[in-house]
């Protein structure tokens, strides 16, 4: 959890701005929508499958991409206003 949130305060993005997490619905990407929640932060949550949106949602995330099923998940993150990335984890791609 220290990890998360070191990268959130490193990140610079401040209250009332965007940060998307990728991998948000794994472990550490749940603490990560809590912890931008609690500073103040708007969530995007990217992560694999449809039925991780109900779930990071309910943990506050505002905004949601599935990369299964997104043509294109850069251009997606940046359409709903992209400030900042806290990348955590292995992923196929970098945001």
């Amino acid at each position: 959890g220290v990890t998360v949130y070191r990268g959130l305060k490193e990140s610079n993005v401040r209250p009332g701005e965007i940060v998307a997490i990728n991998g948000a619905g794994g472990g550490l990407g749940s603490l990560a929508i809590q912890y931008a929640k609690a500073m103040g932060m708007e969530v995007i949550a990217v992560c694999k499958g449809l039925n991780q949106e109900e779930h990071v949602k309910r943990l506050g995330a505002d905004h949601f991409v599935d990369v299964d099923t997104s043509e294109d998940v850069v251009k997606e993150v940046i359409e709903v206003r992209f400030c900042g990335v806290l990348r955590q984890g292995p992923t196929k791609g970098v945001l």
